[in-house]
């Protein structure tokens, strides 16, 4: 027997809370959350995956900046990181903002480098 194909994992679940997705209609690509990592799926390739694994605890949201340069993710810890989406998935920015859980993040409209938690 040989593996023919392999498939992302599904976004993690937790009784009592939604899955929150978030998606980008210029990559065609969405995002979700599973353990530590954050999933970037192409809907037109679902084969075609890139994991962001960085988070050192589970990891609750990620959403795209407006220009789809950027992603920013939270975590169960408070902390949000913002990377890049492309390949490379470098850091730009970690920030600790909360004592706890990171529920969702939202950018403003208006600058695409400003995100609010």
């Amino acid at each position: 027997m040989t593996l023919a194909e392999t498939y992302a994992c599904i976004p993690s679940t937790e009784r009592g809370r939604g899955i929150l997705i978030s998606g980008d209609s210029k990559s065609d690509t969405m995002l979700y959350t599973n353990a530590r990592s954050v999933v970037i799926l192409d809907l037109n390739n679902p084969l075609k995956v890139s994991i962001y694994g960085e988070h050192a605890y589970p990891a609750t949201v990620a959403r795209y900046s407006p220009n789809g340069e950027w992603i920013a993710s939270g975590d169960v810890s408070g902390t949000v990181r913002i990377w890049g989406a492309r390949d490379d998935h470098v850091l730009k920015k970690e920030f600790k903002v909360l004592a706890g859980r990171i529920d969702d993040l939202q950018w403003s409209g208006w600058d695409a480098d400003r995100c609010f938690w």
